[in-house]
């Protein structure tokens, strides 16, 4: 993960996602979730410290519902999270989706809306949807960042796995064959080229819609199943 991220912010995109754990993944066996979570925890003490990553000067953000965590992940967390922002200055944001799906994120923000709006939450407050969209996307997990430009999805498979749905309405879906261990270099620059490819038509898209931006300024990666030394997507 530390090289994909130093890649992409050597490439001047400044918004980075991975998908590192899946609320789903609770559903496996107790000890393997065991064993991922001490895994999760010694790789956030591990990037807390790393000078290579404080070289990023990015802010690292754990989002998801760290609730379902065990304490000691939501500890780390925390710790990762606060350490980024004692760095200094940032320019970029690196979110780790952890204990994530992106329903469960929706169904967070429509609650935080309902609740800023009024309770109870009454069809009369919804009338106007772009207000209600806007209020929505200010209320994700991922609420500072723009839209997904690009989202990439290696081993092969071609499904979202519930990553970033509402926040990948008008990104480029690009998928790799190759497992996310192998994910390297070359691979990260071929689906840059798809996206630039892409990217008049994905532009006017935005413009449509009022989402703006013709610059791959957010990457997000996924791969099959969990991301115990790092990444999902």
């Amino acid at each position: 993960m530390k090289n994909i991220i130093q890649w992409c912010l050597d490439l001047g995109i400044t918004y980075i996602s991975v998908y590192a754990f899946s609320i789903d993944n609770y559903k496996r066996p107790q000890e393997e979730v065991d064993s991922l979570m001490e895994l999760a925890e010694q790789k956030f003490e591990e990037l807390l410290h790393d000078e290579d990553a404080k070289k990023w000067r990015a802010e690292v953000r754990v989002i998801g519902d760290l609730s379902r965590a065990p304490p000691a992940i939501q500890r780390a967390a925390e710790r990762l999270m606060q350490g980024s922002r004692e760095n200094g200055p940032t320019k970029a944001v690196v979110n780790i989706c952890f204990s994530y799906t992106s329903t469960e994120e929706l169904q967070h923000a429509m609650q935080q809306v309902c609740t800023s709006i009024e309770q109870p939450c009454r069809s009369d407050h919804l009338e106007n949807s772009n207000i209600i969209a806007d209020m929505l996307y200010n209320m994700l997990y991922s609420q500072d960042c723009p839209p997904v430009d690009l989202l990439i999805r290696t081993s092969g498979e071609q499904r979202l796995s519930d990553f970033l749905l509402w926040q990948s309405s008008n990104a480029l879906l690009h998928w790799e064959p190759c497992l996310w261990p192998e994910f390297g270099y070359v691979h990260l620059l071929r689906a840059l080229m798809a996206w630039q490819r892409a990217a008049p038509h994905l532009h006017a898209l935005q413009q449509q819609q009022q989402m703006g931006g013709a610059v791959a300024q957010q990457i997000h990666m996924t791969q099959a199943g969990t991301a115990a030394a790092a990444v999902v997507g």
